[in-house]
């Protein structure tokens, strides 16, 4: 009998050991991502050399046929972006702590202005987008999804297909 928990204990110190490291490893690789974040720098378009990371700040031009409609307010835009979060208890006396657990962009890419000379293609896939301006927000809880408001029943419904982990399930 005892030997049998000597077993347990040495597989249950194994897994420890497996997950501390693969912990380890995936905390580095994040740290290197933050480090090139963090060292990407801020250049003006037509300085930023081609096939290089670089942070750009400017004015988007589009042109009036590259338009896309937002899916819930139904507007025109150059972009637009949906995501759908979940609250994660109290974090401080700030308020709530939000997990995304899904988001899509608009497929269209937009220009970039930032008065240099040159204007740059901006594919938003994969993009940090800080936006600035008020964005509507719906907050619904998981047994009133058949209350939903029009607007979001319907750019949900349309966009289903873009949505990789959140799928509205009716009851």
């Amino acid at each position: 009998m005892s030997s049998n928990i000597g077993e347990v204990l040495v597989s249950c110190a194994f897994a420890g050991v497996v997950a501390g490291i693969g912990s380890f490893i995936a905390g580095i690789r994040e740290l290197k991502v933050k480090r090139t974040i963090q060292n990407t720098p801020t250049c003006k378009i037509n300085t930023g050399a081609i096939g290089t990371n670089v942070e750009v700040k400017g004015f988007i031009l589009v042109e009036k046929e590259k338009l896309v409609t937002a899916p819930i307010s139904r507007k025109q835009c150059a972009l637009y972006n949906l995501e759908i979060q979940k609250q994660k208890g109290r974090l401080s006396r700030n308020g709530p702590y939000w997990s995304t657990i899904d988001s899509f962009f608009s497929d269209e890419g937009f220009y970039l202005d930032d008065d240099s000379g040159a204007t740059a293609l901006v594919m938003v896939d994969g993009a940090k987008i800080i936006r600035k301006g008020k964005t509507e927000e719906f907050q619904v809880r998981s047994n009133q999804f058949d209350n939903l408001p029009p607007s979001l029943d319907t750019a949900l419904r349309a966009n289903k297909k873009k949505l990789k982990k959140f799928k509205l399930k009716r009851a």
